[in-house]
């Protein structure tokens, strides 16, 4: 099982004039995160190749900037649907299926993610807070 940190995208939220609450609530809905296309020129962070290379199993933070919103399992592999609509965001044409484990709100404890930067981070280093703090949500996901 990996830590991932994936970024709520402001330039969709933007784009289809979405409250941050609406997509999420999207997420909720829809139980799927994912992305669109980028031309490889354009994918500078290898972010495609990060979100290829999730497992079924894998835990992510989906979050607004540093601020945490929820927390998801990864259930599928990678599914490609250019003809996707996802809830108003017509914009997911690479996406995985996920359970929703918890949602930073209910969550005791108050952080920010130092790596906020990117679409997708994987969190692999065990001694970074970043890890720390997924891994301590998670388990205090499992055990509510």
């Amino acid at each position: 099982m990996n830590f991932y940190t994936m970024q709520m995208h402001q330039d969709h939220i933007d784009k289809d004039n979405l409250s941050i609450y609406e997509a999420v609530g999207a997420i909720v809905l829809e139980r799927r995160i994912g992305y669109g296309e980028w031309a490889p020129e354009d994918d500078n962070g290898n972010m495609m190749k990060k979100f290829e290379d999730m497992q079924i199993g894998d835990i992510v933070a989906i979050r607004k900037g540093a601020t945490p919103l929820m927390l998801v399992k990864v259930t599928s592999g990678m599914k490609k649907d250019d003809g996707i609509e996802f809830q108003k965001i017509n914009f997911l044409s690479n996406y995985r299926d996920i359970e929703i484990l918890g949602f930073y709100k209910d969550y005791n404890k108050e952080f920010k993610f130092k790596l906020a930067i990117g679409t997708i981070q994987k969190c692999s280093d065990k001694e970074k807070d970043d890890y720390k703090n997924i891994q301590e949500w998670y388990e205090f996901c499992k055990n509510k």
